[in-house]
């Protein structure tokens, strides 16, 4: 449903799971396909082509920090999903919100507060709730560049 930012050498905290997206976006019905194909890895470095949405997702990490690049249909609305209930441990309260033009900030706690600090190549237009009967999701909208670049996340965690 995301690219999570917290796994111990395997798929085990699942803190912070964000998708670019575009499009209408279901609260319980977001996660993308994808082919064997239109994806490669390496230490350090992961790459898929998300079906559903179009997008190119690239991603690496440091020790404290994720770096994502999301190469968009050109033309289309860019969006994150951040799936702040989400984890795999019960969400005991969450928090995300716009900082600065460029920034989003936050936190997710579980047994213990994790939280982030996004920095965006790409303004922050809003954050919104998007919720159905099942789920509740978080939407970051971000506005134009004139260059029509990747959009860039840099992510620092405590």
């Amino acid at each position: 449903y995301g690219f999570a930012h917290t796994n111990k050498g395997h798929w085990n905290l699942l803190h912070l799971p964000m998708l670019p997206a575009t499009g209408e976006i279901s609260a319980s019905d977001y996660a993308s396909g994808y082919s064997h194909l239109n994806e490669s890895a390496r230490p350090g470095y992961y790459q898929v082509f998300l079906e559903k949405y179009g997008i190119n997702a690239e991603l690496t990490s440091t020790l404290r920090c994720g770096y994502h690049r999301y190469t968009f249909p050109k033309g289309v609305e860019k969006k994150l999903i951040a799936d702040m209930t989400r984890t795999n441990n019960r969400v005991k309260d969450w928090n995300i919100q716009q900082e600065e033009e460029y920034v989003f900030t936050g936190f997710q706690d579980t047994d213990g507060k994790i939280y982030f600090y996004a920095v965006s190549n790409y303004p922050i237009k809003d954050i919104r709730q998007v919720k159905d009967d099942k789920h509740e999701i978080s939407l970051v909208y971000f506005g134009e560049s004139r260059k029509n670049e990747p959009l860039e996340l840099k992510i620092g965690f405590s």
